[in-house]
């Protein structure tokens, strides 16, 4: 059971990858979607996502709590930038979504770019977290603190 939360681990990597990293800025590629209409496609992806990513971050956490099999502080990055993201940027950018769906006029802001750049940080900690945790050696796999 120590190979549960590195699975869970590169199942979230993975959700990363296709619904935040691909298959949401693909959608404002399509010459047919307003930018209002993607904006809303966005939101709703962001929201269903988020919760996925939720269960799966407390399904990630029940796993390193019972079954260990991962470095606690390695763990916790994941764990983190998931937190910044959800609880510090998504409200703002979701507001400054709302504000541009009405059509009001808002000001520049470099946040999106701060998001994919930690979105990009997660996905790869998720996914080294992951292969460290099935193909690492015995003493890096240890969930238990160093005293």
């Amino acid at each position: 059971m120590k190979a549960l939360a590195p699975i869970i681990a590169i199942l979230w990597a993975g959700l990363a990858l296709g619904a935040t990293l691909i298959a949401t800025p693909v959608k404002f590629l399509a010459p047919s979607l307003s930018l209002t209409t993607a904006l809303e496609i966005g939101r709703a992806t962001f929201y269903w996502v988020g919760i996925a990513e939720a269960v799966l971050c407390v399904a990630f956490i029940i796993a390193l709590v019972f079954f260990k099999g991962i470095r606690w502080w390695l763990a916790l990055v994941p764990i983190a930038l998931f937190a910044i993201q959800r609880l510090g940027l998504m409200p703002i950018l979701d507001a400054r979504t709302v504000e541009i769906i009405a059509g009001n006029v808002v000001e520049e802001s470099n946040l999106h770019t701060v998001y994919i750049y930690l979105e990009f940080a997660k996905f790869m900690a998720l996914f080294a977290v992951g292969l460290i945790g099935i193909f690492g050696t015995k003493n890096s796999t240890s969930f238990e603190p160093r005293p």
